[in-house]
């Protein structure tokens, strides 16, 4: 409390003159259409909308954050000194006399909040109330401090501040007794201003004209000059064949998100034609990098196996496989030996390169070594950057004009699939008609996003609009009828085209460690079934027990197809999450490996044995020292990975990226739990049936399922609406309580099947009757009469 007395204001405090303004209006900004605009009484303003918001503005400086300032009156001060800084043509601001009559530039704007947010936290700490006890002796002891660049770690003084890097902060004291007359909250007495009449420059020591100080030096010409060759070499020779790969780069990988991959190849005939084919072309078989080279030895292949650097994802992709079987493998050994020492390997990209001349002599050489598919994206990102540093240094352009904004024309397109966008997405909810639970988010502008649950679960993820926050939450909600109630908070500007999300959050290892802790019930439910076995499994007995429930389970409850139907469509992702959890683990219903218990790998070690060989490690363990265990398998280290497939009674699950092994061992010893980590992306808004059915089929399969959808879409089971392209039908969807309806008669009845087993009646109650679900021809059927 400050031991001054507090001298009577000329006016007493009152409500502010702008009170209840709209901030953009009463400066008269240009505001761009559908963005928030800033209230006076907002303790953060967002300067997102400002449609001639300067290029190189940062995110941060469009916001002004006033609730850094502590003490709550001076928020207020802060405000109207803000104002009045870009009202300038306001008639109470043109009546002040020593008022500012051109507006602050913005950035100019966030800087001196910045500065007075110091000034009026200082007096805070200083039990300092009321800008009437300030004094000269104040304002000199803060210039004092805040003139003193100090260690971060230690707090020792390192420099001084130079005079002109301190105009900002006097001139922004020394407005508080200036624009006194508009302030409401609080004010300097009467008769006092900071230094009195003597300017900022004077009261710094700042030079008359503002010095421009280079402090780095110039690149030295032994530096500068091999750098701009180099750059200079990258852009006009290799460049328009770095052109040409990026094309072919990208095609690849379009054509690539087109095929529906099977995983193992198991037909000797066709392995025997892809190599005859390179044979007959005297072209090398393709070549891993040194990467993945590294991987194969590290799981136990012979450095001096003659298969070690082959890619058999490469020479298997035009058969449509992932992969070759171990039964293929050992079978066709000979025939690849054979191929590899008559044609070699080599990498897939660059091969048979065009001459260039080399930068040095001259002399022809091929423009580039063959390259793995690695290293041709880096090719390609240092070309970039060889134009970036080659068009700055020869220009002097700087980073907001070698990146202008975009053009309107641009932004309006954007703006429009923004809209769109937002408006598919306001129709989902209205489909779920069940409570969920509370949630507690945070959208960041570039679109990451972070929940939590009221049970304590998390989300991170992204979601391309505030909007379709909700959607990436309502995967991780109990049924696919549930509504997420959430408290949204928006931090950075919202955005006027949908975010990209590249660069999304997700739950690492501390955040599966927190929720294998979480769930103790799960946990002792899973400790208690494997100290069951341990009972009534002898350990001379494990091999053939193993034996006997893998093919009950085979037997009683055969894998599902995979549920790729998301991503076969054409349109963008626009929001997806990644949580922890205790998930059941009889409600994975796919786990890579088609029959359970039997991987087909080429490492020994991670084949056929891997289960009895794990199942025997388990049962073995003593039980006190079960919890340890599994927390170190399943949560320290890498975790089982689940796609989320929501449905009307609750989840199923995927096997994604990860944990097939411990998967498979969990559904045949019966184990009630596992933990994993989710990802659940929000459905597409556009289905075309072409993209969700093999149209190798014909016609007749095509119009089928454009059929199923009406049937559907009739009997409440679908949400939307179906359009015609053509013969294909498209659907524009809202909601489907069962997704996997959407898929051709084959996935629905084995997802049904499925679906059925883990929740017992929930498809009926949703309204399809029981003898629809038992098998495919009676789904047939029932959908398509």
């Amino acid at each position: 409390m400050s031991l001054l007395p507090v001298p009577d204001l000329t006016r007493s405090a009152g409500r502010s003159v702008f009170a209840g303004a709209d901030v953009a209006a009463t400066a008269r900004l240009t505001w761009l259409d559908g963005c928030p605009r800033p209230r006076f009484e907002d303790d953060v303003w967002s300067f997102a909308g400002r449609a001639d918001a300067p290029v190189q503005m940062k995110v941060t400086e469009k916001h002004l954050p006033f609730d850094r300032i502590i003490h709550r009156p001076w928020r207020v001060v802060a405000k109207e000194l803000a104002l009045a800084w870009i009202a300038t043509r306001d008639e109470r601001v043109l009546a002040l006399p020593r008022a500012r009559r051109i507006p602050r530039h913005p950035r100019t704007l966030h800087a001196r909040l910045y500065h007075l947010t110091f000034w009026l936290n200082w007096l805070h700490e200083r039990r300092i109330t009321t800008l009437a006890a300030v004094t000269q002796d104040h304002c000199d002891a803060f210039l004092r401090d805040y003139g003193v660049v100090r260690d971060k770690t230690t707090g020792a003084a390192l420099r001084n501040k130079a005079g002109g890097s301190l105009r900002t902060v006097v001139s922004a004291m020394q407005d508080i007794t200036d624009y006194g007359e508009v302030l409401s909250a609080d004010r300097h007495r009467p008769g006092f201003r900071p230094w009195g009449t003597r300017s900022p420059r004077l009261v710094t020591g700042a030079p008359a004209r503002p010095q421009v100080v280079i402090k780095t030096e110039p690149l030295d010409d032994a530096v500068l000059r091999p750098l701009l060759t180099a750059c200079l070499h990258l852009v006009d020779v290799l460049g328009p064949h770095i052109v040409s790969l990026r094309t072919q780069l990208h095609a690849e990988r379009e054509a690539g998100r087109k095929v529906e991959w099977s995983r193992n190849l198991r037909d000797a005939g066709v392995l025997g034609s892809l190599v005859d084919a390179h044979l007959r072309m005297g072209q090398a078989l393709p070549r891993l990098g040194d990467g993945q080279v590294t991987k194969r030895l590290r799981s136990g292949w012979d450095p001096a196996d003659p298969l070690l650097p082959v890619n058999f994802q490469a020479l298997l992709r035009p058969s449509g496989h992932r992969d070759i079987s171990k039964a293929l493998f050992v079978q066709a050994r000979p025939l690849l030996e054979g191929a590899v020492a008559e044609v070699g390997t080599e990498h897939a990209w660059c091969r048979d390169a065009p001459n260039v001349p080399r930068a040095d002599t001259g002399e022809p050489v091929p423009w580039s070594l063959p390259l793995p598919t690695m290293s041709t994206d880096a090719l390609i990102r240092v070309a970039g950057h060889a134009c970036k540093v080659a068009t700055s240094a020869l220009t002097g352009m700087r980073s907001s004009v070698l990146r202008p904004a975009p053009s309107l024309l641009a932004r309006a397109r954007r703006r429009g699939d923004l809209q769109r966008l937002e408006a598919d997405l306001a129709r989902r909810p209205v489909y779920l008609d069940r409570p969920g639970a509370i949630w507690t988010a945070t959208w960041h502008s570039d679109g990451n996003l972070t929940a939590h649950r009221d049970d304590g679960l998390c989300v991170r993820g992204w979601s391309a609009t505030p909007d379709a926050a909700g959607q990436a939450l309502q995967s991780f909600e109990a049924t696919s009828r549930h509504s997420p109630k959430i408290t949204l908070t928006l931090h950075g500007e919202r955005p006027e085209a949908p975010a990209e999300g590249s660069d999304a959050p997700g739950i690492g290892r501390v955040g599966v460690l927190r929720a294998f802790d979480a769930d103790r019930a799960a946990l002792d439910a899973t400790v208690a079934a494997i100290t069951q076995l341990q009972r009534v499994w002898p350990e001379h007995e494990i091999s053939d027990r193993v034996r006997v429930a893998t093919n009950q389970l085979q037997t009683s409850a055969p894998q599902s197809p995979h549920f790729n139907l998301y991503s076969r469509q054409r349109e963008h992702e626009w929001a997806g999450g990644e949580s922890a959890a205790w998930v059941r683990t009889d409600a994975i219903v796919q786990a890579v490996d088609k029959v359970w218990g039997d991987f087909d790998r080429l490492e020994a070690s991670r084949g056929p044995s891997w289960i009895p060989r794990a199942t025997r490690e388990l049962l073995t363990t003593q039980p006190e020292h079960l919890s340890a265990f599994l927390r170190h398998h399943l949560a320290e280290e890498s975790a089982i990975s689940l796609s989320v497939i929501n449905g009307p009674a609750g989840p199923l699950y995927n096997v994604s990226m990860g944990g097939a092994h411990r998967t498979h061992l969990f559904r045949i010893l019966g184990l009630p739990w596992v933990i994993a980590k989710l990802y659940a992306r929000i459905p597409p808004r556009r289905f075309d049936v072409a993209s969700v059915i093999d149209t190798s089929k014909g016609m007749t399969e095509v119009e089928r399922v454009g059929r199923g959808w009406h049937t559907l879409l009739e009997r409440g089971l679908l949400h939307g609406r179906i359009r015609q392209e053509g013969a294909f039908a498209v659907l524009d969807l809202d909601h489907a309580p069962a997704p996997w309806l959407l898929g051709d008669a084959a996935l629905a009845s084995d997802y049904n099947t499925a679906y059925e087993r883990v929740y017992p009646g929930a498809l009926t109650e949703l309204g399809i009757p029981a003898t629809a679900l038992t098998g495919r021809k009676a789904w047939e059927q029932w959908l398509y009469g």
